[in-house]
């Protein structure tokens, strides 16, 4: 599971996915806009334009996402990128 945060410091919207829920876009509030999360699960995120990609593994957390991946990330999908 991984709780995606719209805010730094794990604060604003939150939307949550779970590896069993398959590759999803982001939704509309928190693409290329992800500035924090927690992970319980191995996944991968995804930026679309230009093609990258940025492992994120059980208990990874990032408080300030949005001036790293979490400004460009566009999905996430489950497993190794």
């Amino acid at each position: 599971m991984f709780g995606l945060g719209f805010g730094v410091g794990f604060d604003g919207g939150y939307w949550e996915w779970t590896a069993r829920s398959g590759y999803r876009d982001m939704p509309p509030h928190l693409h290329g806009h992800v500035g924090s999360f927690v992970a319980s699960t191995h996944a991968c995120f995804i930026n679309w334009g230009p093609a990258e990609k940025r492992d994120a593994f059980n208990g990874d957390w990032r408080s300030r996402y949005l001036g790293d991946f979490g400004g460009r990330i566009d999905g996430v999908g489950p497993g190794a990128c």
